[in-house]
């Protein structure tokens, strides 16, 4: 890792009160072993796969604090920009939590190369009771309870991919997610000003998810390996059973991956598919996992998309009127069919 600047500041605020406060650092973590090491462990617990994940990018309306302020630290990088924006959207986060039963907690700010990815990250930790041993005048030696921040998890979390921000064309935010979105964490989103409008566009999601079904290794039930078109089928009858018209990921591989529940994030990360951990179903996309199935011009025409994709059904590119079937026993079916009712 390359780690470039990085500052922590306190937000100060117990869920029951109506206003929060700040605490700030007065400089820069220095850029040490240790503190690389600390921002590491964050880069590596928000890869962790017990999170949910959604994809945005910043509302663009002139009013927005956070955007604004951070392309004017990312259009002249330095030191002294950097922890002049982390102050002016402190002052921000603490507008945002006012009349919220949000809980305070450390706020890390991080600019740094890892993977040769350029990435900012925002990062929320609290602190838990835990214990140490303590060593009395006795010389007995006993557990006492301490405070200590709690990085197993992260409260909130967003990174920035400074690559797709650059180039502005693909979502360069990605967020840790809580799934009831309640005031204590609606917040942090938008603090950070995500654009709500196209943070979740399912029909995109939908069709990530037909790629990563139509790629990743297939399932085995009950000993038996899933054949392909099993396995679109029975995704589609198990998307369409759930009741809140969401798909989970999670839930998904845990159905159909008992041995690696994790399946469908694996695929994703390893093929660089970006693509919210949970999102709505689009039920005409999701069509195309199994069949297409139509009637016009008083023909009935029904296939399986992947026979589309194996090219036994084409569409003519020059004449739009025209579809290409390549079947030898549809044709012998049809000729039998046509010569029985011409010759009785």
């Amino acid at each position: 890792m390359n780690l470039q600047f990085a500052i922590i500041h306190e937000l100060k605020k117990d869920q029951a009160a109506q206003q929060g406060d700040k605490r700030l650092s007065t400089n820069l973590l220095n850029l040490d072993d240790k503190n690389i090491e600390f921002i590491i462990k964050l880069n590596d617990l928000f890869a962790n796969h017990v999170y949910n994940y959604t994809h945005a990018i910043f509302d663009k309306e002139e009013k927005q604090v956070f955007p604004k302020k951070f392309k004017e630290f990312y259009d002249n990088q330095n030191q002294e920009r950097f922890k002049k924006f982390t102050i002016e959207i402190m002052d921000k986060l603490v507008d945002e939590v006012k009349n919220t039963r949000a809980k305070g907690g450390y706020i890390v700010f991080a600019k740094y190369i890892i993977s040769q990815k350029s990435i900012f990250s925002i990062c929320m930790l609290r602190e838990t009771n835990g214990f140490t041993f303590t060593e009395d005048k006795s010389n007995n030696i006993n557990p006492t309870s301490v405070e200590h921040l709690d990085l197993d998890k992260l409260t909130m979390a967003c990174q920035i991919d400074l690559n797709k921000y650059e180039i502005n064309k693909e979502k360069y935010l990605k967020f840790t997610k809580n799934t009831k979105m309640s005031d204590v964490s609606d917040y942090f989103y938008k603090w950070i000003a995500i654009d709500f409008t196209s943070k979740s566009e399912s029909k995109i999601c939908n069709e990530k998810l037909i790629d990563i079904i139509n790629n990743i290794s297939l399932p085995i039930i009950e000993g038996n390996e899933l054949s392909r078109d099993d396995f679109r089928k029975k995704s589609l009858e198990y998307i369409n059973s759930r009741p809140d018209n969401l798909i989970s990921l999670q839930s998904l591989g845990e159905h159909f991956y008992i041995d690696n529940p994790q399946s469908f994030f694996d695929y994703a990360t390893e093929n660089q598919i970006e693509i919210d951990t949970e999102f709505r179903k689009h039920p005409q996309t999701l069509k195309k996992l199994w069949k297409f199935d139509t009637e016009i011009d008083n023909i009935r025409l029904g296939f399986r998309y992947d026979d589309y994709r194996k090219g036994k059904i084409k569409l003519d590119p020059t004449d739009k009127s025209k579809i290409t079937i390549t079947s030898e026993k549809l044709v012998e079916r049809i000729r039998a069919e046509i010569d029985e009712e011409e010759n009785g």
